[in-house]
């Protein structure tokens, strides 16, 4: 990839012995904002503590257009709850990023 190239990726779905990687969606909404939602938590973020559910529905909308980027949601196998968040960044400077919110 050079300066100037974007993509927009489809998200793979990952499976591993005890989670599942999947794409988030706005049905997430409650889970996310259990941990979006949390000071806690936010402080290690690098968006702000969302102050309501509104403001996760609004995040999780604005997936659907990330661009160089792969954003999962997290699940516990065992009981099929959604725990976290990663993704990993391609950044046009040829260095990545990589995320993991728990």
């Amino acid at each position: 990839m050079k300066m100037g190239d974007f993509m927009i990726f489809d998200i793979p779905t990952i499976e591993t012995e005890r989670l599942i990687l999947r794409p988030l969606s706005i049905n997430d909404a409650e889970d996310v904002f259990e941990w979006a939602g949390d000071e806690r938590v936010a402080k290690y973020m690098i968006y702000p503590c969302h102050k309501n559910i509104e403001v996760t529905k609004k995040w999780l909308k604005s997936l659907k257009n990330l661009e160089n980027e792969y954003a999962w949601g997290i699940v516990r196998k065992s009981d099929g709850k959604l725990i976290g968040s990663c993704g990993i960044c391609f950044r046009t400077d040829e260095k990545y990023g990589v995320s993991v919110i728990i």
